[in-house]
């Protein structure tokens, strides 16, 4: 009986232990992107999966048209962003329930067009000579849509355009330049080389930044294919520097002195207060103001740690803005390290100009 008692008592002990917590429901997301009756072949499709009502949230999980997404169910803000050349557009499905299995179709109801320019000169092809750029109708000073060499195409987003032909034969400036290579769409460099200089790269397109003491160019959304062989026209820097208690700039690039770190640190000294403070004032004094916060080093320590630091500290400075009432969606930051230098590093007082925060004002021009 002692024993019959024992697993009484047992078996209901066991019977009141709680089980593991249930697992959330899995669920899978297939997203099929379309264009009217454009293929999109030559797209670069992205479905990204945020948390709901966060547009600038970590992305949860991504993928391309037609991909199966696994996820837990819930609610979510689904971004859909399509890329072809210079023409882009983004969808958000936001307040997107997910549970089992969801297929949807997304069209994107985007026209795209090809562009193709054959610049000549007394009849003849100018070749890599002759480029054009695509600009908004009724701005030729505006954002340089897309660019390419006589006799090259550019896909564009069906509409009006402004176009520039221009006949370059400038200076080659040879390795004294450094380019850096950008996908299109993205914004981290996978590479750079000197001018000149060869890289093997998937066929795609590319922005191409080309930059030397006191100059730079920028090639947009540039296509390689075989033997691509692409010009950089570079221009004059037009810098201004910022100042507390002086009027706020107008040019599109700004130097700011004065934000302060300790030695190999990314925490901002007490003393970079006036300086933050007057970055604020000047995005506070224009609703429209939109910049990316650079960060540049001279080149004392290697290229990777300058980098590395430089991303850290622009990433500080873009926090006490968000932290002082600069929305978000206002300011971004990069780190640059020592690839963009305004002057050559070969004095203490170079290399302090070159140690700063840069302001680049974006749809500025």
């Amino acid at each position: 009986m002692r024993n019959l008692l024992l697993v009484i008592g047992l078996a209901v002990l066991l019977c009141g232990v709680a089980g593991p917590p249930a697992a959330a429901e899995d669920a899978a997301l297939e997203i099929t992107v379309t264009n009217g009756s454009d293929t999109g072949a030559n797209a670069d499709i992205r479905v990204q999966v945020r948390p709901v009502g966060q547009h600038n949230g970590d992305v949860i999980v991504s993928g391309g048209s037609g991909d199966s997404l696994r996820l837990p169910a819930g609610t979510y803000a689904v971004q859909v962003t399509y890329v072809d050349g210079a023409a882009h557009k983004t969808i958000w499905l936001d307040g997107f329930a997910v549970s089992g299995r969801v297929e949807r179709t997304v069209d994107m109801a985007m026209p795209v067009a090809a562009l193709k320019i054959v610049i000549t000169n007394g009849g003849a092809d100018l070749g890599g000579s002759g480029t054009f750029e695509v600009r908004p109708a009724g701005h030729h000073g505006g954002d340089v849509m897309a660019y390419e060499q006589s006799g090259g195409t550019v896909r564009v987003q069906a509409g009006t355009y402004d176009v520039d032909a221009r006949f370059q034969d400038g200076a080659d400036v040879g390795d004294k330049a450094r380019i850096g290579i950008v996908p299109a769409g993205m914004h981290d460099e996978i590479g750079a080389i000197r001018g000149g200089g060869t890289a093997q790269l998937e066929a795609g397109q590319y922005e191409l930044t080309a930059t030397m003491p006191g100059a730079e160019g920028v090639l947009h959304s540039a296509p390689v294919a075989d033997h691509a062989h692409l010009v950089v026209a570079m221009k004059p820097l037009r810098v201004a520097e910022l100042k507390p208690g002086a009027p706020p700039p107008k040019e599109c690039t700004i130097e700011v002195y004065g934000v302060n770190f300790d030695f190999n640190k990314s925490m901002l000294r007490a003393d970079s207060e006036p300086v933050l403070q007057a970055v604020r004032k000047l995005s506070a004094a224009n609703p429209s103001f939109r910049a990316e916060v650079g960060g540049h080093t001279d080149n004392i320590g290697t290229p990777d740690y300058n980098l590395h630091l430089s991303e850290a500290r622009a990433a500080a400075v873009k926090g006490w803005l968000v932290a002082h009432h600069v929305a978000a969606d206002r300011v971004t930051s990069h780190g640059y390290g020592d690839t963009r230098p305004l002057v050559a590093n070969d004095t203490e007082a170079n290399r302090f100009k070159n140690r700063r925060v840069e302001l680049r004002r974006m749809n500025c021009h």
